[in-house]
């Protein structure tokens, strides 16, 4: 081609073009673009990884791809998703597999899911996930369990103060011993003078 640069771009701009079909819009991901949780370890959600090269009646092999699928986290330190490695896919085939989540912190993050070829070059267009983690995580459970623990302790004591309170009201007052005094005063002793006898002067011993 050297001298003809203007034939060389016209037969080479078919052949990229095919290429890149092939490697930006054959090989695609496609899962759910948002993924909630509430946990933050053992969390998984499929993802699907297609071959939409023409398979071929005399080969099977061919058109056959090995990729695995590449995560990168808008924020790694708190939220990651393992690397799949996926087997060989035949042309026309899919492969569907479980991404791995783990998550060190609440909140939603975006990640990128990218498939790479064993040699590191991308393939396929990448997908965007919004992972979305709502775990209170093992303090805010242990509040949670212990304002129960509070709760029921101060309805139980609640309630037998008002069993207290109901018993005192129904008893009767006990009956006492002595009967009740009233409009009556007490005689002087027998050996106290009375007034009379003061006066005329006159004491009986």
């Amino acid at each position: 081609w050297r001298g003809a640069d203007r034939p060389r771009r016209s037969w080479l701009g078919p052949q990229q073009q095919v290429l890149d079909d092939i490697l930006m819009r054959k090989i695609t991901i496609s899962s759910t673009p948002k993924v909630s949780t509430v946990a933050r370890e053992g969390v998984e959600f499929p993802i699907t990884i297609r071959n939409g090269l023409e398979p071929s009646a005399t080969d099977p092999g061919a058109n056959a791809v090995k990729v695995r699928l590449e995560f990168a986290s808008d924020n790694s330190q708190r939220l990651s998703i393992k690397t799949i490695d996926a087997p060989t896919i035949a042309a026309g085939g899919a492969l569907t597999a479980n991404a791995e989540v783990r998550a060190r912190a609440n909140g939603t993050v975006p990640v990128i899911a990218q498939l790479v070829t064993e040699t590191g070059r991308k393939v396929g267009q990448p997908f965007t996930i919004d992972v979305q983690v709502t775990q209170n995580g093992t303090t805010g459970w242990a509040i949670v369990i212990l304002s129960g623990i509070v709760l029921a302790g101060s309805t139980a004591l609640r309630i037998r103060q008002v069993a207290r309170e109901r018993a005192r009201v129904t008893v009767p007052p006990e009956a006492t011993d002595e009967a009740p005094v009233s409009g009556l005063t007490s005689a002087p002793p027998a050996d106290r003078p009375t007034n009379s006898e003061r006066e005329s002067g006159t004491l009986d011993v």
